[in-house]
This record gives C-alpha cells, sequence and structure tokens, in this order.
C-alpha cells in the first residue's frame, strides 16, 4: 500500500524514519519530526508503523483506530539520539533484531500517562507520570501505554562503555533514577531540550543534545558508581550541572564548594580543575550568580523593600558583606542601584 502524506512542508520526512535516527551520521544533527496528521485517515496506522518508532515496533492501538494520535520527533547525534513522543494509548514490542538487541538502553522520563513494561522473563512493572528510569532494551519484550507524553534518550552500548566502562546489562532491567540527586537537574535538561529542538540552529541543537547526554551519564555514573572521571565528555557534563546547581540553590547561604563537590559527588579538586578550564572560578561564578539575581530583585522590588530582605533571599548571609560585594562588582551600592533603576524606569518612551 503507498502511504499517502496529508500535506507536505519545508521539513523533509524520510521514508522510514527508523532507518534515519539510527544511522544516522554523527555529524548529521538533524531534528525530525512526523505526526498522524501527516497521513492520510485511511493509510496512519500502517505509516505510523513505519515511520513513528526507532527500537520497538507499533502492536496496535487501544480504541478505535480512526480516533488514534500521535506526535514523535526526534534527532540524532554523536553518541546518543534523543526523541519524544505524545498520543493516545498504544502498545509496542522491543525489536529481537540482531543490529538492536542488547545494544541500547534507554532513559526514558515519562510526563503524562502510564506505561506497562513487561519483560522476557514475564514481569510486569508499572511507571506512572513523573518518572525517570533506564532501560535495557535487550531484556524488555511489551510496553502498553496509555494516553502519555514522553521523553527519552537512546544510549548505545559505546558510549555506555567510553563513560563508564560498562554495557547496559550492567544496570539490570530497569533503574530508576527518581532518587539520585542528579535527577532533577536531567530531567530539567530533558524538558528544556524537547521544548526547543525544533527552533535550534543546527549547531545549538548538536551543543544542546551532547551537554544532555554527558549529563545523563553522569547521572548514571553516580547510581552506578562507575565512570572514567578524565574524559572530556565528564568535564564539560560536570561543569553544566554545577551550573544549573548553582541556579537553582543559589539562595542557600550555605552553598559553598564543599556542598556543591558533596552533591555532584566528585571532589573539591574537581571542581576547581573543572572550573579552572572554563576560566572562571567556583566562587566567583556562584557569587556572580546571586549578584545578578539581587540585581534583578532590586530592580523588581518595592523602594520600601529591605536591602537586608534581598540579600537574605540572594543567599549572602551577612548585609553588610553584601553591600561591599555589590559595589564593587557594579561600582554602585544596592540602594543606588535601585534609585538609578528606579530613574530609568520613569523616563518616558517616545
Amino acid at each position: 500500500m503507498r502511504l499517502k502524506q496529508k500535506r507536505t512542508d519545508s521539513t523533509e520526512l524520510p521514508n522510514n524514519k527508523n532507518d534515519t535516527l539510527l544511522s544516522a551520521t554523527p555529524e548529521d544533527y538533524r531534528y525530525h519530526k512526523v505526526s498522524t496528521s501527516d497521513y492520510a485517515p485511511g493509510d496512519r496506522i500502517e505509516a505510523w508503523r513505519e515511520t513513528a518508532f526507532q527500537i520497538v515496533d507499533f502492536s496496535g492501538v487501544d480504541g478505535r483506530e480512526d480516533a488514534f494520535y500521535g506526535v514523535s520527533a526526534g534527532v540524532a547525534g554523536a553518541t546518543g539520539k534523543f526523541g519524544s513522543y505524545f498520543g493516545s494509548a498504544h502498545s509496542t514490542k522491543v525489536r529481537r533484531a540482531q543490529s538492536i538487541k542488547g545494544e541500547w538502553s534507554v532513559l526514558m522520563l515519562l510526563q503524562e500517562g502510564s506505561v506497562e513494561l513487561q519483560n522476557q522473563a514475564g514481569s510486569a512493572l508499572r511507571m506512572e507520570a513523573g518518572s525517570l528510569a533506564l532501560f535495557n532494551c535487550s531484556a524488555q519484550d511489551y510496553f502498553q501505554w496509555s494516553d502519555s507524553r514522553e521523553i527519552h534518550l537512546l544510549l548505545p552500548r559505546s558510549t555506555l562503555l567510553r563513560a563508564l566502562g560498562a554495557g547496559p546489562e550492567h544496570f539490570g532491567s530497569v533503574t530508576v533514577l527518581d532518587g539520585n540527586g542528579l535527577a532533577p537537574f536531567v530531567r530539567n535538561q530533558l524538558i528544556l531540550l524537547d521544548r526547543l529542538a525544533g527552533s535550534l540552529e543546527q549547531a545549538e541543537l548538536a551543543a544542546m543534545l551532547d551537554v544532555t547526554i554527558e549529563m545523563s551519564l553522569m547521572l548514571l555514573a553516580s547510581v552506578s558508581k562507575r565512570i572514567s572521571k578524565e574524559s572530556p565528555g565528564f568535564h564539560s557534563a560536570l561543569y553544566a550541572t554545577a551550573l544549573r546547581y548553582i541556579e537553582a540553590y543559589s539562595h542557600k547561604p550555605d552553598l559553598d564548594v564543599d556542598t556543591l563537590a558533596r552533591m555532584l559527588g566528585c571532589s573539591r579538586a574537581k571542581l576547581y580543575r573543572v572550573f579552572g578550564q572554563q576560566g572562571v572560578t567556583v566562587s566567583s561564578v556562584l557569587r556572580n550568580v546571586r549578584l545578578e539575581k539581587a540585581c534583578r530583585l532590586i530592580e523588581k522590588s518595592p523602594l520600601d523593600t529591605q536591602i537586608s530582605t534581598v540579600a537574605y533571599a540572594c543567599g549572602f548571609a551577612d548585609p553588610s558583606s553584601f553591600g561591599k560585594t555589590f559595589k564593587a562588582q557594579y561600582g554602585l551600592s544596592p540602594r543606588e542601584w535601585r534609585m538609578h533603576s528606579s530613574d530609568i524606569s520613569r523616563i518616558p518612551l517616545r
């Protein structure tokens, strides 16, 4: 049966998206997106079976076929592949082809809905919305999805071996990652990449995908206690994750290099070295993040807000020290900055 597309646009859809994503060359980093609405109603199910999935086969829908809908997107990178999917209830089955079996792990964030996994031994596991987990594809057999939305990374054996010195089998059938301290940062990074992937230039998309994969490998390393901590990829992931942690917790006065190293599972010396490779220090980055937040808070808060309140809200335990640090950075005291900002805001627009 010839598949009929409902419409065409400037985004060229591959004839077989499975082949495109699984065999893409590292320099590709091209974003692909396909929707059931791209196909005529009578061809929709067969088209979806051929185009939408990467390492699983589409088994069928749960409900009326004419009511089925779905959107699948993804991009292939040098060390892994990113994908997202949302749609109505359906089932999928892991392929047993030699090219697939045992070669991939899937790190998945289930944003909405639920999925029941059945492994080859017949054991079942149910995931609910918000769960973050790693799956060994060779150990899984069948997936039953509700109406759902998910984001995932496909991590090949070669990437896991490079970063961790172990393949997919090292993590067992399913590894739940929610309780790890790095999980929130990986979760946020996946959501951010999903939101921006379609609008990024190719070079930006490549950089963002590579960082997302390296952050995910850091999370897996934290779980498995195994990693090559001198690899450039680990250093870039550690730096990116540290920045995200500083942004999230800079309001805490006790956040310092010791706390940061402990939360990231590395030594202080490692942090100093990784930040030094970027031409900065941990303390300078933390100070600058706090000062930038203080600037924004001063500009937005009422004129009668105490400067000490701003200092405490931005992670400075001593208001006097905050004032001196602020003036050294910007050439104005916090109060002078407030007046300056207030004067500018009163200038009429022409």
